[in-house]
């Protein structure tokens, strides 16, 4: 009977992310282009500025959830014990927080195209609007959008 059962699950969209993410920006982030150096770069708090000077607003997915652990695993090497681990190594040695994390992929296309500076990533398949793209996260990496 178990059997029967695990023979027709199939896992949810929800928990196998496309294999594409794109990197968005508010439309003023003067970058047209990032590469995974930058990427790893911004969402690890090293650069914290943007080419003309404006502040940068990394945005994340929450802990956990399938396109965050893939984001985090093509663009800075972590899994997500090791996401954790670094980014409380970083609060106690140097007072750095983690980027925000929404609660959705559609709130953070929204809130993406209010704060200036901002950056984030959703899969492939949501709706952009007001954004703009300046990276695409592959399995095999990160290109040009």
């Amino acid at each position: 009977m178990l059997f029967a059962a695990l023979a027709v699950w199939r896992p949810s969209a929800r928990s196998q992310p496309d294999a594409s993410l794109l990197v968005i920006v508010h439309m003023g982030v003067p970058d047209a282009r990032l590469d995974g150096d930058e990427l790893r770069s911004i969402f690890l708090r090293k650069r914290t500025l943007w080419s003309n000077g404006q502040r940068i607003v990394p945005l994340n997915q929450p802990a956990g959830n399938a396109v965050r652990v893939a984001f985090d695993n093509r663009t800075l090497g972590f899994d997500g014990k090791q996401a954790a681990r670094f980014w409380i190594d970083a609060r106690i040695r140097a007072g750095t927080e983690a980027p925000m994390s929404i609660a959705s992929e559609a709130l953070l296309v929204r809130v993406v195209k209010q704060l200036p500076g901002s950056i984030g990533y959703v899969r492939a398949s949501v709706a952009l609007a007001g954004v703009r793209v300046v990276a695409r996260v592959e399995r095999s990496g990160v290109s040009a959008p």
